[in-house]
């Protein structure tokens, strides 16, 4: 997994408070237009669309591959309608499992490549988050970032700067002065001895944006997003998870190849 770096050389957002802002409905903050889809875990409408509250579990991953027989594969982008498997990894999942005990179906659903988390949201009626319409962004890590929806609903907004930098209003989902242990993130905080696992999703009920209830975009698990570089035919995610507090702000994203999996990178969904 690359990681940007919070530099400017490494394309992190630097956000000033203009009326670029992609998403933002008239209040910037939740909405209440058109109901969200109601199949596999509840949304929230927040910005113009609408995202799961909380990370996709076990639980939901497992009941979506006893029905994965109906997945309709020409919905999915072209990279993945051929992909042969939907179940996440086994290696993978010996590692992100330790030490969840009985409440492992509850902590959020990794080790699955991106096509794996893309075809769990298509069979729910959803899309992984890319742009507010639902659209996949394509280009560099800058260009996503400030077309993101994801990043938008975590930060409050984005808006344009100079350069290759790009930054949201806040700089953490629930507000913009870090507060250590408030959110499941790595080592830098509330990680002693290695001992960095997942939680169960929506646990930690101060990790969550003002707005509405969106928990765990800081922390818990990584996640893959609706945006790929095709310059370098990686796929982003999300950058700060339960394994890795060196970046931990809204506007910082990772980048892997299509198949990659790890036990730190998870996923939830967005719709119109």
């Amino acid at each position: 997994m690359t990681r940007t770096a919070p530099t400017v050389a490494a394309l992190l957002l630097v956000v000033a408070c203009s009326s670029t802002d992609p998403a933002a409905p008239a209040d910037g903050g939740a909405d209440a237009a058109a109901p969200c889809p109601s199949k596999g875990d509840p949304m929230a409408r927040v910005r113009g669309a609408c995202i799961d509250k909380t990370e996709v579990s076990r639980r939901s991953y497992a009941a979506f591959l006893k029905d994965s027989a109906t997945l309709d594969r020409s919905k999915l982008p072209a990279v993945c309608q051929n992909q042969p498997s939907l179940v996440p990894d086994a290696a993978c999942e010996v590692d992100a499992t330790k030490g969840c005990g009985a409440a492992c179906d509850q902590h959020p659903q990794t080790c699955v490549t991106w096509c794996n988390a893309a075809a769990y949201c298509a069979q729910m009626g959803k899309s992984l988050c890319g742009g507010t319409d639902g659209s996949l962004l394509e280009g560099s890590a800058t260009e996503v970032l400030r077309a993101s929806y994801w990043v938008a609903v975590c930060g409050d907004g984005v808006t344009s700067a100079a350069g290759a930098t790009v930054q949201t209003r806040r700089q953490y989902c629930y507000g913009d002065q870090k507060d250590e242990g408030r959110c499941n993130i790595g080592p830098a905080s509330n990680c002693p001895g290695g001992k960095c696992q997942s939680e169960a999703v929506g646990s930690r009920s101060g990790c969550r944006i003002p707005e509405a209830d969106v928990f765990d975009l800081t922390g818990n698990a990584e996640e893959w997003l609706f945006m790929h570089d095709p310059v370098r035919d990686v796929y982003f995610s999300n950058a700060v998870s339960w394994s890795d507090g060196l970046v931990t702000k809204c506007a910082e994203l990772g980048s892997a190849p299509l198949n990659v999996v790890l036990p730190s990178i998870g996923f939830r969904c967005c719709a119109q």
